[in-house]
């Protein structure tokens, strides 16, 4: 409902069209930094709308709460702050999905992602609770994606040779290999 207002007065004349907010897909992070980045174009016409007599009445207590929630959110002093950093956090993986989205990724790069995903993380800045957090959930996504196959493959593609493999994992592939 919220997204439709905003587009309706995004499209009004009197307000120098910002462009209409894109709104996310939950599989593609590329949607989501488009989202990110799309919110705040008309931050003037979210505190407009949420401020507005009658926006915190709902017929039931969650669809209460839930406005509140999106009320706090737009009012709140930390929107700016927390949505730049969300965009900053996805911009490195909406460049990796770039690449592995067609059909024509070498195994051998998902696994190079992994190994260099963390180093750009940590650029970002982010405070140590919340890269841990970032990092933790690169490993459940890889662990759930990943394979043998892209192990054998990051070892043996000449480009990568296997640099930046733990031991483990080196001395796990190379068993695989020779067996």
């Amino acid at each position: 409902m919220m997204w439709y207002k905003l587009k309706i007065k995004a499209a009004t004349p009197e307000i120098k069209a910002p462009p209409s907010p894109a709104i996310p897909c939950d599989t593609r992070w590329g949607s989501i930094l488009a989202c990110l980045q799309s919110v705040l174009k008309p931050e003037k016409i979210l505190l407009q709308l949420v401020t507005e007599r009658g926006f915190l009445a709902a017929p039931s207590k969650a669809k209460k709460a839930a406005r509140r929630a999106v009320f706090d959110f737009v009012t709140g002093k930390e929107l700016v702050v927390q949505r730049e950093k969300a965009a900053k956090l996805l911009e490195p993986l909406v460049k990796f999905q770039g690449r592995f989205e067609k059909n024509r990724a070498v195994a051998s790069e998902v696994f190079e992602m992994v190994l260099v995903l963390p180093d750009q993380i940590a650029k970002l800045h982010l405070s140590a609770g919340e890269q841990e957090a970032v990092r933790a959930k690169i490993a459940s996504r890889f662990d759930f994606v990943y394979g043998d196959a892209h192990w054998v493959a990051y070892l043996l593609d000449p480009r990568f040779a296997g640099v930046g493999m733990d031991a483990t994992t080196l001395l796990k592939v190379e068993q695989l290999v020779t067996a």
